[in-house]
């Protein structure tokens, strides 16, 4: 199948395309910037951009159209300016992108197009299915206008599927991105009265659920892709602290929050209560059912293990490297995937797909002359450091097809930088064949004894949830083994 997809470089658009590829489907990505398209999926997705004959050459010969553009509603106050502008990235871009549709030669058979449990507006504490009426206020007024673009493709004889999706819970962004920080400080609890409806999903539950939009013919109108329950504020905000192990009861008062963010606080103080009826009525069946294992899924950064290290390391590749920058920690990771070897060494070997490994905020931006990898060569990436891009300039020390190689970091943040990637065939539970990848990187910070201290504070941190969200990535991409999680080779 080709899926044009626009949004693709957003939280759900580059989980959604490392699903489709999974299974050899062919991603065509929107985007204002072609480059962010490589910037954020690598070689996962076709990149398209430019004016509306581009877009309309770009959707001709798709077989269907996943719509998820649009701006965050928050933060910020929604002023003239910003309601035109949530306004211009929901409906205006898709009345674009249905004209280009419905004038395709090879015209795109299914669409699914992103809407948001706010269409049912403010429900109180009573659960609301898909046959509910629209609500009132602003964001139920927009979900209808977003929705009511695609009618004239419904119209055409286009299969329309409306996603009306709740708080997606996941690695790397969405409505968590900053939630977790001011819960980790004490200062998460209850918004108003904290009995309003949170319909939430796990991020990788809405991606099977728009899979399953896109691969079931029968299935049309509005879709609510939510988790099976949903829960009071209150006590989504006490989940997300249990999470992170620390209380959640510092009250918000409504008054507060109305004085702070005006018209635009209704996203917070209210809320719904929202059944997946059509979802359970096709036979979904959700991975995550209970919201405390939701986040602690989220949340969890067992997907690696950070120690010490010293002494002269066990390695035949990038050795006097090591010698003359010795590391002082080291990091070790595992994962078995069902997938064979050689798939998984297609997508490695692929330097570009390093972008669709990692997490959008950690201010990787690739090499743009990055030539194929093999034993030698060069490249120089960019890495965030606060407001700073700084060079990250490598070489591959060790390149062993189907097997394993080895990068250094020849000048960049770290003292020291050696990572091997390993890969090696297993046999799976069920007969089949998989692939365990196995990661060891020894490292060093900077500065001597402050760099000591940074990597307890932060650096040893930002690793693990580094490797957290390629975890999560690979799941994605690869299909999930929760069972065979493992690091140093144990079961997690």
């Amino acid at each position: 199948m080709r899926v044009f997809i626009t949004g693709a470089t957003g939280l759900v658009g580059r989980a959604l395309t490392l699903r489709l590829r999974r299974e050899g489907h062919t991603v065509v990505a929107w985007s204002r910037s072609e480059r962010r398209v490589a910037q954020r999926l690598g070689g996962e997705a076709e990149a398209a951009s430019g004016d509306q004959a581009a877009l309309a050459q770009a959707v001709d010969g798709c077989d269907a159209v996943v719509a998820l553009a649009g701006e965050p509603v928050l933060p910020g106050r929604w002023t003239g300016r910003r309601k035109a502008a949530l306004r211009s990235s929901r409906v205006d871009l898709n009345h674009r992108l249905v004209e280009a549709i419905l004038g395709a030669t090879h015209r795109p058979t299914t669409v699914v197009a992103a809407s948001a449990v706010g269409f049912y507006g403010h429900t109180s504490t009573t659960p609301v299915s898909e046959e509910a009426p629209a609500g009132k206020g602003f964001l139920a007024d927009l979900c209808q206008d977003w929705e009511a673009a695609f009618r004239p493709a419904q119209e055409a004889g286009v299969r329309v599927v409306w996603g009306r999706i709740g708080i997606v819970l996941a690695r790397g962004g969405g409505a968590l991105g900053p939630l977790l920080p001011l819960t980790r400080l004490g200062l998460g609890g209850p918004l108003g009265s904290g009995t309003q409806g949170i319909a939430w999903i796990h991020l990788h539950d809405l991606v099977e659920a728009i899979v399953l939009a896109l691969n079931t013919p029968t299935l049309s109108g509005p879709v609510n892709m939510v988790g099976p329950t949903s829960a009071a504020q209150r006590d989504f905000a006490q989940a997300i602290g249990r999470a992170v192990g620390m209380p959640a009861i510092t009250p918000a008062p409504a008054f507060a929050m109305r004085t702070l963010l005006g018209e635009a606080a209704t996203a917070l103080l209210e809320g719904q209560y929202v059944a997946p009826a059509k979802l359970a009525a096709f036979g979904f069946r959700h991975a995550f059912t209970d919201l405390d294992q939701a986040l602690e899924d989220v949340t969890s950064t067992d997907a690696a293990e950070v120690r010490s290290f010293s002494g002269i390391p066990d390695v035949d590749a990038g050795l006097d490297w090591l010698r003359a920058h010795p590391p002082s920690n080291e990091l070790v990771s595992k994962r078995q995937v069902p997938a064979p070897i050689d798939e998984v060494w297609d997508f490695f070997k692929d330097a570009r797909n390093l972008a669709a490994l990692s997490p959008a905020d950690s201010g990787l931006t690739l090499d743009p002359d990055l030539p194929a990898m093999s034993e030698g060569v060069r490249f120089t990436h960019q890495v965030a450091l606060g407001p700073l891009q700084i060079p990250w300039e490598g070489e591959i020390a060790a390149w062993e097809p189907h097997k394993r190689f080895v990068d250094i970091q020849r000048r960049g943040p770290f003292s020291c930088w050696w990572h091997e990637h390993s890969f090696a065939s297993v046999q799976l539970p069920d007969g089949s064949q998989g692939t365990e990848l196995s990661d060891r990187v020894l490292f060093k910070s900077p500065l001597g004894p402050l760099g000591t201290l940074a990597t307890a504070l932060f650096v040893r941190g930002q690793l693990l949830d580094m490797f957290a969200f390629r975890d999560h990535a690979l799941r994605l991409r690869f299909g999930d083994l929760p069972s065979a999680r493992a690091v140093n080779g144990e079961a997690a």
